[in-house]
């Protein structure tokens, strides 16, 4: 009984203390606002709140203050020199529109934190972005960012904190310059020509984010520190698409999966990284490229299988491999250039260890004027431990943007207001007194409708035969005896191929108001790939969002040196455009006139543009037949197209399928659409 009172009384005076405690807190609270001058301060454009203008909100706000955006649309360019938060009501429907006008949103102060908007339509220059920052600490959340020429452009900053935010179609996603200490975590990059760039960086920490059709997932240049883990890559570019180390060092990639890029892993240049616990499946050309001076790689724990091309290709470098399951990659497991590999301990698909030619249960082998130490081997697969599960890719679909429309204000009478004018109605047989959907109306399938007819009619177009525009710019060649310009001789002679295949091709190198050469612009060293999507932007969309040549031509740009021999790229959003450096293939096949290089090139990449891949072909892109007499050039010889590498520069054509074994029909597979509506998912079949 003594006890039980004890306990009583023990139990009502803790009781007791609880409450003074709680009472003692709310007061704290209550007067917390008041002692700290912090202020909730809201915005509508509807006019029931404190302000309708965002701007007016920061303005007079405080040091501290929290400003809450009720949902619409505001069409300002705001400024942020305050340490406040700045919330809105709802991600996709409080939207901050900068009018195509430069900065949507500037943070020139530290400790800031801003979420749950849409921050679309910036302009178009260099540093026009959704959001600039130059101040420390800022942290972004659970935002949307599209119509930009970045998403987020960060520049000498410590603390960066992204999150939970969309970056959909702008030419970069996050552009993080000369930083330290980031956190990109749990974001969505899709339709971004890249979706992170990380320069001159340290201490970058890149995690659970998902990457789709991007045209280049990740780019990482002088950054080091760099802690890339549980990330998903899929369906990026076709050529490059996953994620791209230049002379950066001390890097983990762990436990991420690489899908159907072009590339999973691209490294050059680059010294102590690890690469671990990954999926690396399915990529077109490379699952893991090290390239040049790459030194010290670890490749353990992974599983690197059925990639269309080559599982890991390395040139004059040196890595380890431990530990992976290397299997089913369609021509080789490893390729080694002048490089050294040790890959003891690792499964090559077979009991009977890895092959070491064209013939065998195992994973092929090879090492070119190098060495490869491949036993002791493992005789049966490794278990790893990276439960990743591929079906999380569809995630990545959740946020799609408003169809962008291009405006085209023609000037003439229009009399049934459907957007074209009265002559052009007149001319191909529509009646102008009669409204016609012209914006849905293709009736030659080109993939151009009516109105981008009638916006080209003047360069030769025809809305009843297929057209194919396509402008070329060149930078100025180092060598003045020669020329990056294309020979009109041979863009003739390419012009008559298409013709004979019922397509019109128009080839812009000045004739159709845009194609022209870059002065002032040194190629002779190279540059990187976010340079050649600023090129893209400077030449091509001359900084504009909405330049109305924009999904009506293609775009190709020639140089002497690029960031790779050629290829197509995505310099906005779409596979719409191509690289050729005209100068390195001249330095590599000496059996041709640079003249040959630029046209030969230019079919093989507009190719690329129109849907023309591996997928479509075995024989495509494949570096197997440009070798005689080996197995792939027996398989693939009667494929007589540009598409195929052994033709490239011979055949200024694509197949018609009718050379029998191993051919295909590309005038046939042709896709009008793919350069202005780019799809890399996995074939369905």
């Amino acid at each position: 009984m003594i006890m039980s009172s004890f306990k009583l009384l023990i139990t009502i005076f803790f009781t007791f203390i609880l409450l003074c405690t709680t009472f003692v807190n709310a007061k704290l609270d209550s007067n917390f606002n008041e002692d700290f001058n912090i202020r909730i301060i809201t915005v509508d454009d509807d006019g029931v709140a404190n302000y309708t203008s965002i701007q007016q909100a920061i303005c007079n706000a405080s040091n501290g203050d929290i400003i809450q955006v009720k949902q619409g649309t505001y069409l300002e360019n705001i400024v942020i020199d305050k340490e406040i938060i700045l919330t809105g009501e709802n991600p996709e429907k409080t939207i901050i529109d900068g009018n195509l006008e430069s900065v949507v949103v500037k943070i020139v102060t530290k400790e800031v934190n801003i979420s749950n908007f849409s921050i679309i339509n910036s302009g178009g220059k260099t540093y026009d972005c959704g959001i600039f920052i130059k101040g420390d600490n800022v942290s972004v959340s659970n935002c949307i960012f599209y119509y930009t020429r970045t998403g987020i452009l960060s520049n000498q900053n410590k603390g960066l904190k992204v999150k939970k935010s969309v970056f959909h179609s702008n030419g970069e996603g996050i552009g993080n310059y000369n930083s330290i200490s980031s956190s990109i975590n749990n974001c969505t990059f899709s339709h971004n020509a890249i979706g992170l760039t990380s320069l001159n960086c340290n201490e970058i920490e890149v995690s659970y984010c998902f990457y789709q059709q991007n045209g280049l997932a990740c780019y990482f240049e002088n950054s080091s520190a760099i802690f890339f883990d549980n990330n998903f890559v899929s369906n990026n570019s076709e050529n490059h698409g996953g994620i791209f180390l230049k002379n950066c060092r001390d890097t983990s990639i762990i436990s991420s999966v690489f899908y159907h890029n072009g590339m999973g892993i691209n490294l050059d240049s680059c010294n102590f990284i690890n690469i671990s616990g990954c999926i690396i499946d399915r990529n077109t050309r490379f699952a893991i490229f090290i390239n040049k001076n790459s030194n010290d790689a670890l490749i353990s724990n992974n599983k690197i299988s059925q990639n269309l091309r080559y599982g890991i290709y390395i040139i004059s470098s040196f890595c380890k491999l431990i530990n992976n399951n290397i299997y089913q990659n369609y021509l080789y497991g490893l390729y080694c250039e002048d490089a050294n590999c040790d890959a003891r301990y690792n499964w090559w698909g077979s009991i009977f260890g890895p092959t070491l030619f064209d013939f065998g249960r195992g994973n092929r082998i090879n090492g070119l004027m190098g060495k490869i130490c491949y036993i002791p081997r493992m005789n049966n697969p490794i278990f790893l431990n990276n439960s990743n599960n591929l079906a999380i890719y569809g995630k990545l679909n959740s946020i799609t943007p408003p169809i962008f429309i291009n405006k085209y204000n023609f000037q003439d009478e229009d009399s049934d207001s459907d957007g074209v004018p009265d002559w052009w109605e007149i001319k191909w047989g529509f009646d102008p007194l009669s409204w016609d959907d012209h914006y849905n109306l293709d009736p030659d399938g080109d993939a151009l409708n009516n109105i981008e007819e009638c916006y080209t009619d003047a360069f030769g177009s025809n809305p009843f035969y297929k057209d194919i525009f396509v402008e070329i710019d060149w930078i100025k060649a180092a060598d003045p005896s020669v020329t990056n310009k294309p020979r009109n001789k041979l863009i003739q002679e390419l012009i008559n191929i298409f013709s004979n295949n019922q397509i019109s091709l128009h080839i812009d190198t000045g004739k159709f108001s845009g194609g022209e050469e870059i002065l002032g612009i040194d190629s002779s060293e190279g540059f990187s790939f976010p340079k050649l999507r600023d090129f893209y932007w400077d030449y091509f969309l001359n900084n504009s969002l909405v330049n109305p040549r924009k999904g009506i031509f293609h775009y190709g740009l020639i140089c002497d040196y690029g960031p790779d021999l050629n290829f197509p790229f995505i310099g906005w959003d779409n596979f719409d455009s191509f690289l050729i450096s005209a100068q390195w293939l001249d330095d590599t096949n000496p059996y041709y006139e640079r003249d040959r290089f630029i046209i030969g090139g230019t079919v093989h990449q507009l190719g690329g543009t129109l849907g023309l891949f591996v997928e479509t072909h075995k024989g495509n892109d494949n570096l197997g037949t440009s070798i005689p007499f080996t197995i792939q050039w027996w398989k693939y010889r009667n494929y007589k197209s540009c598409m195929n590498y052994y033709y490239k520069y011979r055949i200024l054509s694509f197949s018609d399928g009718s050379n029998g074994y191993g051919d295909f029909d590309d005038w046939s597979n042709l896709n009008f659409r793919f350069f202005k509506d780019s799809n890399f998912d996995w074939p369905k079949v």
